[in-house]
């Protein structure tokens, strides 16, 4: 038994560790796409830094997602987050299409703190979520 019980922990170490790096992953991949937009010829043309190191949380499967972007202006006063435009996130946005789905497809079987509660590595913790992202998506 004992065997099997320390194979079981070995994959789910595995399963966490690969979890973590493709968090690690993602938002350096973000952080790089921020900065490529940031050093862009056609940007500073366009665009002037209003803030920078504006986060911003999303959960995902693989866990929460943290953007640090900048916040730019025009001169006729129009303000974007170009990363956001890049990304087609839309304003506001907390979680992705993925986790939504996950969420709907283990709420459809369990209670709302139960579906919670199988995401543990996500920051989303209200069951209340649950039932907002549930009855968003069926209305």
């Amino acid at each position: 038994m004992s065997g099997e019980s320390a194979f079981n922990d070995v994959i789910f170490d595995i399963q966490e560790l690969i979890r973590k790096s493709g968090v690690e992953l993602a938002e350096d991949l973000f952080s790089l796409l921020d900065e490529t937009i940031n050093e862009s010829t056609q940007r500073k043309n366009d665009w002037h830094v209003q803030r920078k190191a504006d986060e911003k949380v999303i959960s995902t499967t693989l866990g929460d997602i943290r953007l640090a972007r900048h916040y730019y202006h025009k001169e006729n006063r129009t303000f974007a987050y170009l990363l956001d435009g890049v990304l087609k996130l839309a304003p506001h946005t907390r979680m992705d299409l993925g986790f939504k789905a996950a969420l709907l497809e283990k709420a459809k079987d369990v209670s709302y703190q139960k579906t919670i509660d199988s995401f543990l590595h996500s920051g989303t913790s209200s069951r209340s979520t649950v039932m907002n992202v549930a009855h968003k998506e069926l209305d």
